[in-house]
């Protein structure tokens, strides 16, 4: 994802997501996300409750290179694992609804 951004910002409990900083924060705090973590946020964010394909997901986070399922898989399973921690307990990493076969879709976050 390296075209121009708009400066959208997405809000969910805490958390605020800024597309042109490239930053998550919660309670106004930074929180470290991964590049591909934060390039996936996004996307899901983006796209508003629509399911999303397995490969459009890949197409869109690793638009630069090629990368296998398995990047995707893991990434998820980052971001899932990540409210546990108690670094990040975004409501859209417990909301995902996922197809086996299918992909996933988001939860909605609203816009600022």
């Amino acid at each position: 994802m390296t075209e121009a951004r708009d400066h959208v910002v997405y809000a969910f409990g805490p958390f605020l997501l800024d597309s042109r900083e490239r930053r998550l924060l919660r309670d106004g705090q930074p929180v470290p996300l991964t590049i591909k973590a934060f390039d996936l946020l996004e996307v899901l964010a983006q796209n508003d409750g629509r399911l999303l394909r397995k490969e459009e997901l890949l197409r869109l986070v690793w638009s630069d290179a090629v990368v296998e399922e398995n990047n995707l898989t893991v990434t998820v399973s980052a971001l899932r694992k990540a409210p546990a921690t108690g670094i990040v307990s975004w409501p859209i990493c417990g909301t995902w609804r996922t197809s086996a076969t299918r992909g996933r879709r988001p939860a909605r976050p609203s816009r600022r």
